[in-house]
């Protein structure tokens, strides 16, 4: 329908009325999100003991975050890898995964 009333207002040789707007605006608000990342590097005998160090050293991280930040903020986690350092030299045979013969 607009179309029709537009060209009808050309054919009677009316102009076509327009209506030009022309603003700035500005806008700011307090950042709502952080994503921080951080690595902890644990060493030790076992993978049991090294997970246990891992996340005791992480939650200490977690809390210091959360103390700074107040009670409303959201703190999640994720990715959690191990690898592992093998030594190779001093005459030590190639270590072989335990059960492979």
């Amino acid at each position: 329908m607009p179309m029709i009333v537009t060209l009808n207002a050309v054919a009677l040789g009316q102009a076509p009325k327009t209506i030009d707007v022309t603003g700035h605006g500005d806008s700011s608000v307090k950042p709502d999100m952080m994503t921080l990342s951080f690595a902890v590097t644990v060493r030790s005998d076992s993978a049991d003991e090294c997970t246990r160090k891992e996340s005791e050293t992480s939650r200490r991280v977690i809390d210091a975050l959360k103390a700074k930040l107040g009670d409303s903020a959201k703190v999640t986690t994720s990715d959690f890898s191990f690898n592992p350092s093998i030594e190779y030299g001093n005459a030590m045979p190639t270590p072989v995964a335990i059960g492979a013969r």
